[in-house]
Protein backbone atom coordinates (compact mmCIF):
# COMPACT_ATOMS: atom_id res chain seq x y z
CA UNK A 1 0.00 0.00 0.00
CA UNK A 2 1.20 3.35 -1.23
CA UNK A 3 1.73 6.07 1.70
CA UNK A 4 0.34 8.88 -0.32
CA UNK A 5 -1.97 9.59 -3.72
CA UNK A 6 0.88 11.62 -4.85
CA UNK A 7 3.53 10.23 -8.44
CA UNK A 8 5.27 7.94 -6.45
CA UNK A 9 3.00 7.26 -3.45
CA UNK A 10 5.18 8.64 -0.78
CA UNK A 11 7.94 6.20 -1.67
CA UNK A 12 10.28 8.59 -3.56
CA UNK A 13 10.72 11.71 -5.20
CA UNK A 14 12.32 9.99 -7.78
CA UNK A 15 10.38 7.06 -10.67
CA UNK A 16 10.60 3.85 -8.41
CA UNK A 17 12.09 0.72 -10.40
CA UNK A 18 8.52 -0.98 -9.98
CA UNK A 19 5.30 0.31 -11.11
CA UNK A 20 3.02 2.19 -8.30
CA UNK A 21 -0.57 0.80 -8.38
CA UNK A 22 -3.33 2.56 -11.28
CA UNK A 23 -5.48 3.07 -8.12
CA UNK A 24 -2.63 4.72 -6.02
CA UNK A 25 -4.82 7.85 -5.39
CA UNK A 26 -7.53 5.72 -3.56
CA UNK A 27 -5.70 2.99 -1.73
CA UNK A 28 -3.31 4.58 0.79
CA UNK A 29 -2.40 4.72 4.20
CA UNK A 30 -3.42 8.88 3.82
CA UNK A 31 -6.70 7.77 2.89
CA UNK A 32 -7.35 5.20 5.18
CA UNK A 33 -6.64 7.77 8.17
CA UNK A 34 -9.27 9.58 7.18
CA UNK A 35 -11.52 6.73 6.86
CA UNK A 36 -12.91 6.18 10.52
CA UNK A 37 -14.42 2.68 8.91
CA UNK A 38 -10.91 2.02 7.03
CA UNK A 39 -9.56 -1.28 7.57
CA UNK A 40 -6.63 0.58 8.79
CA UNK A 41 -8.29 2.27 11.20
CA UNK A 42 -10.09 -1.11 12.29
CA UNK A 43 -6.97 -2.71 13.26
CA UNK A 44 -5.87 0.35 15.39
CA UNK A 45 -8.32 -0.58 17.35
CA UNK A 46 -8.00 -3.90 17.34
CA UNK A 47 -4.47 -3.12 18.55
CA UNK A 48 -5.78 -1.17 21.02
CA UNK A 49 -8.21 -3.22 22.85
CA UNK A 50 -5.53 -5.53 22.85
CA UNK A 51 -2.97 -2.97 24.85
CA UNK A 52 -5.71 -2.80 27.24
CA UNK A 53 -4.20 -3.94 30.79
CA UNK A 54 -7.93 -5.58 31.16
CA UNK A 55 -8.09 -7.82 28.25
CA UNK A 56 -4.52 -8.08 27.14
CA UNK A 57 -4.03 -11.81 29.02
CA UNK A 58 -7.51 -12.78 27.87
CA UNK A 59 -6.39 -12.28 24.46
CA UNK A 60 -3.05 -14.00 25.05
CA UNK A 61 -3.49 -16.94 27.60
CA UNK A 62 -7.69 -17.39 27.62
CA UNK A 63 -8.59 -20.25 27.08
CA UNK A 64 -10.37 -20.92 23.69
CA UNK A 65 -13.71 -22.10 22.64
CA UNK A 66 -15.16 -21.91 19.37
CA UNK A 67 -19.23 -20.84 19.22
CA UNK A 68 -21.23 -23.08 16.91
CA UNK A 69 -24.93 -23.20 16.47
CA UNK A 70 -24.60 -19.53 14.62
CA UNK A 71 -25.42 -18.87 10.48
CA UNK A 72 -22.44 -20.92 8.14
CA UNK A 73 -20.82 -17.71 7.69
CA UNK A 74 -20.53 -16.25 10.65
CA UNK A 75 -16.82 -17.15 12.44
CA UNK A 76 -17.45 -16.87 15.87
CA UNK A 77 -15.08 -17.42 19.04
CA UNK A 78 -14.32 -16.82 22.77
CA UNK A 79 -11.66 -16.18 24.81
CA UNK A 80 -12.14 -16.59 28.51
CA UNK A 81 -9.60 -16.28 31.20
CA UNK A 82 -11.47 -16.19 34.73
CA UNK A 83 -14.31 -13.97 35.15
CA UNK A 84 -13.23 -12.33 31.77
CA UNK A 85 -14.53 -13.02 28.41
CA UNK A 86 -14.12 -12.12 25.01
CA UNK A 87 -16.31 -12.69 22.18
CA UNK A 88 -15.57 -12.15 18.00
CA UNK A 89 -17.68 -12.31 15.81
CA UNK A 90 -17.07 -11.87 11.79
CA UNK A 91 -19.89 -12.04 9.62
CA UNK A 92 -18.85 -13.39 6.14
CA UNK A 93 -21.43 -13.37 4.63
CA UNK A 94 -22.93 -10.84 1.27
CA UNK A 95 -26.01 -10.18 3.41
CA UNK A 96 -26.63 -9.29 6.92
CA UNK A 97 -26.33 -12.11 9.82
CA UNK A 98 -29.08 -12.05 12.53
CA UNK A 99 -28.68 -14.52 15.76
CA UNK A 100 -29.09 -14.82 19.43
CA UNK A 101 -25.92 -15.11 21.67
CA UNK A 102 -26.23 -16.70 25.58
CA UNK A 103 -24.11 -13.70 26.68
CA UNK A 104 -23.60 -10.44 24.77
CA UNK A 105 -20.79 -8.10 26.57
CA UNK A 106 -19.26 -4.16 25.75
CA UNK A 107 -18.81 -4.12 22.40
CA UNK A 108 -14.68 -2.96 22.50
CA UNK A 109 -14.30 -2.26 18.86
CA UNK A 110 -16.38 -3.15 15.30
CA UNK A 111 -16.24 -2.64 11.64
CA UNK A 112 -19.40 -1.97 9.93
CA UNK A 113 -23.01 -1.76 11.42
CA UNK A 114 -23.52 -3.97 14.11
CA UNK A 115 -26.69 -4.14 16.52
CA UNK A 116 -27.54 -5.50 19.27
CA UNK A 117 -30.77 -5.58 21.12
CA UNK A 118 -31.03 -7.76 24.46
CA UNK A 119 -29.21 -11.14 23.21
CA UNK A 120 -29.89 -10.60 19.76
CA UNK A 121 -27.29 -9.25 17.06
CA UNK A 122 -27.62 -8.15 13.44
CA UNK A 123 -24.46 -7.99 11.12
CA UNK A 124 -24.66 -6.34 8.41
CA UNK A 125 -22.61 -8.20 5.71
CA UNK A 126 -18.71 -8.44 6.25
CA UNK A 127 -18.44 -6.91 9.40
CA UNK A 128 -16.83 -7.91 12.61
CA UNK A 129 -17.22 -7.44 16.51
CA UNK A 130 -15.34 -7.81 19.58
CA UNK A 131 -17.30 -7.47 22.63
CA UNK A 132 -15.97 -8.01 26.25
CA UNK A 133 -17.16 -8.90 29.69
CA UNK A 134 -15.95 -8.84 32.69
Amino acid sequence: MQWTGESFGGFSEVEPWLPMGEHRADISVATEEQDPASVLNYYRGLAKVRRQPQWHDVIIDGTFHPLTRLPADVIAYQRRLGDRLITVLVNLSVQSSRFSLIQVGEVLTQSGEVTMTGHRVTMAPYTAVVMGIS
